[in-house]
C-alpha cells in the first residue's frame, strides 16, 4: 500500500511545485508555453495577463 501512495504522491508534488511557481495568487497570470525549436534557435513567448485592468503584455525572446 505505501508503494502505490507513493506512485501517486510522486507526481502530485511535482504538479504542485510547478502550480506554486507558475501560478502565484497574484493578480498577474503568466502563461508560459514551451519555447518553440526553429533551426538553432529557441523562441520564447511569455503572456502577462493584469486581470484588474485587462491589460496583456506579451515578452517574445530574440
Amino acid at each position: 500500500m505505501s508503494s502505490r501512495y507513493g506512485e501517486l504522491l510522486g507526481p502530485a508534488l511535482v504538479i504542485a511545485f510547478f502550480v506554486a511557481i507558475w501560478c502565484p495568487p497574484t493578480i498577474y497570470s503568466v502563461e508560459t508555453p514551451p519555447p518553440l525549436n526553429i533551426g538553432e534557435e529557441w523562441l520564447y513567448n511569455m503572456t502577462i495577463y493584469n486581470k484588474t485592468t485587462g491589460e496583456t503584455i506579451s515578452i517574445y525572446s530574440d
